[in-house]
């Protein structure tokens, strides 16, 4: 937990800061709904610094869906961008259009035709060292938005914090601190062409 962060959110509140996570009154409180709030907010909006490539391997298992192949699904993920690789040129000869998703995940494993796989993802992101100014001021608004009612009971303070997390969400989307056009990646029309010939195959 980031002690600077959470003493953002009770300055929101009108609250003293806390020097260490375990202080009373506050401070044990911010502790259990940190890492799943920091999560939420990753989840709601494509925050670019939070976004990962990676080339999964298949794994040496059979896939339990109509797919070919079976990855096991990144332990920081925490909401998939789209799949697809920035390099290749398309090589339109023998394309069969193809249907249906690129991916599914089935518990802790996603299955795709692709091999590898080329993932593009939200991470769960912990260093706050690398987190933008704007990603900080929703962060600990989403935590004061949280802590509201158990702290003052006041729902008219809530719809206060409310309204400024929203200006600043829309303020990180203007800044261009949130992905709103997954295109910015990249064309990925070379995904759909190869997964159109290994289904012709």
């Amino acid at each position: 937990m980031n002690i600077d962060i959470v003493n953002r959110a009770l300055l929101k509140l009108g609250e003293n800061p806390i020097s260490s996570e375990n202080e009373l009154p506050h401070g044990i409180s911010f502790k259990l709904i940190y890492d799943d709030v920091r999560r939420s907010l990753l989840s709601m909006y494509y925050w670019r610094f939070a976004v990962k490539k990676v080339n999964l391997a298949p794994l040496d298992e059979a896939a339990s869906s109509i797919k070919k192949y079976v990855f096991q699904k990144p332990s920081d993920l925490i909401s998939i961008i789209g799949i697809g690789d920035y390099f290749k040129i398309p090589d339109l000869r023998d394309f069969v259009l193809s249907s249906g998703e690129r991916y599914l995940i089935i518990g802790d494993k996603i299955e795709s035709n692709l091999n590898p796989l080329p993932l593009v993802y939200i991470v769960d992101e912990e260093d706050t060292t690398k987190y933008p100014p704007l990603f900080k001021d929703a962060f600990s608004l989403k935590l004061a938005m949280d802590m509201t009612i158990k702290i003052h009971q006041n729902f008219n303070l809530y719809q206060l914090i409310e309204q400024e997390f929203s200006s600043v969400l829309s303020a990180a989307m203007q800044n261009n601190d949130i992905i709103q056009d997954t295109q910015s990646f990249g064309d990925n029309s070379w995904v759909s062409i190869r997964e159109g010939w290994q289904n012709g195959l």
